[in-house]
């Protein structure tokens, strides 16, 4: 039996073919070899991005891990079911279905790379999330009819430029392995629908105020999220992440934390901050009491009643949801209008613009500057204490009593005026 010989392979040949140098073909090896699978380049992106990043992106990016069943774009009834596996996948025989039909394998194991990161994917992705949104959004609609509340919006836009910005920010973090290119920006974003919100009318926002204070199962805290929303224009997330470390008492300020974590002050009444703290005594203890040796800043302002054995519960998202749904059920204009606590901030910004300015406004909003004229027309954050100090009646330091504030400190170091 004659012996097995290896063919003969001339290195030197082949790279010369291929215009690479060793050091070239060598480095080409070693990237190879360190580039990661899709499912630890998307669990790792993941991990070092916020918590809001992580749940507006996740959905998507898991999507690209695992796969997901057939969806296609009819609303048959057999498709749209959610059984809590993979809802909303397509289980009717018609020829529509059949023809519309989007599958997106698992790609867990795969390399990295430009063939895996593509501009198919990405509308691929964008497709499918546009579909299950828009059959979630039915079937959560006539949820919502059997409560006696109007339907909302349900045509998936706001899905399916999440997806696409989801899989353009995780394909920028894979450059590397892409040749600096990312496909996701061949995708165009689809045009937002021209969004109608209207301030309230004073007489609405009275019989709101109203509302809120004479109903439901807990008037007192629903009346001071209220009351702090049109004070601060605060968004939800400003309201129930608010801890008492960002009460000043003595300037009269909150500081805001509810958009990029950014710091953003907000002159408020010396009884407002007064009625939180309060609030977060008398539910949360003494670790929310700036005069107690226990005192701890980070915690929370806002709770609901505590559980039956007395133990704290701080203030969730879902409160919002239930103001939401009382307001619209029981004010004859609210459903209509979709009214929820974001109408509070929009109502009172507008309030401003038209009393003082539109600076004031922006003020109010704490919106991002848009070009450099906008510094020759800034409300300062003085000015912005000025005019709610006036258009809410209460007094603030920064406005109120600033020559006997003045006085006094001259008195204090012995200097004559």
């Amino acid at each position: 039996m004659s012996e097995r010989t290896t063919p003969h392979v001339d290195l030197s040949a082949l790279l010369a073919e291929s215009g690479l140098t060793e050091a070239e073909l060598l480095e080409q090896l070693t990237a190879q070899s360190r580039r990661p699978t899709v499912a630890d380049h998307v669990e790792s992106y993941l991990k070092v991005q916020t918590a809001g990043t992580r749940r507006g992106y996740a959905t998507h990016l898991n999507r690209l891990v695992s796969g997901y069943g057939a969806v296609c774009d009819q609303i048959c009834e057999p498709c749209l079911v959610d059984d809590g596996n993979e809802p909303f996948t397509c289980r009717c025989a018609c020829r529509a279905c059949a023809t519309s039909q989007i599958r997106i394998e698992p790609r867990s194991s795969d390399l990295v790379g430009s063939s895996v990161y593509t501009t198919e994917v990405v509308q691929q992705f964008a497709a499918i999330a546009k579909r299950l949104a828009i059959k979630r959004g039915i079937v959560h609609n006539r949820v919502r009819a059997t409560k006696g509340l109007p339907a909302k919006s349900a045509d998936g836009i706001g899905a399916e430029e999440n997806a696409i910005a989801a899989l353009r920010s995780l394909f920028e973090s894979a450059l590397s392995h892409t040749d600096g290119t990312n496909a996701a920006h061949a995708v165009k974003k689809p045009r937002r629908n021209t969004r109608e919100r209207r301030p309230m009318q004073e007489f609405e926002l009275l019989e709101l105020c109203h509302l809120t204070s004479t109903s439901g199962n807990d008037t007192f805290l629903d009346g001071l999220i209220v009351d702090f929303g049109i004070a601060t224009g605060s968004r939800r997330e400003g309201v129930y992440l608010l801890t008492v470390g960002q009460l000043h008492r003595d300037t009269q300020v909150v500081d805001l934390f509810d958009k990029y974590k950014r710091r953003q002050p907000a002159p408020v009444s010396r009884e407002l901050i007064n009625r939180l703290i309060d609030h977060a005594v008398q539910r949360g203890g003494q670790v929310c009491n700036p005069d107690s040796d226990q005192y701890r800043p980070d915690s929370k302002v806002f709770y609901y009643q505590p559980t039956a054995d007395g133990q704290p519960r701080p203030l969730t998202s879902r409160r919002f949801d239930n103001l939401s749904q009382r307001w619209q059920t029981s004010l004859p204009w609210a459903g209509d209008e979709q009214l929820g606590f974001h109408h509070l901030r929009h109502t009172m910004a507008a309030y401003l613009e038209s009393h003082f300015g539109p600076q004031y406004k922006k003020r109010y909003l704490r919106h991002a500057d848009g070009s450099a004229t906008d510094g020759y027309g800034i409300c300062t954050f003085d000015e912005l204490a000025r005019a709610m100090s006036d258009l809410l009646d209460f007094e603030h330091p920064l406005v109120h009593g600033i020559n006997e504030r003045r006085q006094e400190t001259l008195d204090r170091f012995g200097i004559t005026d």
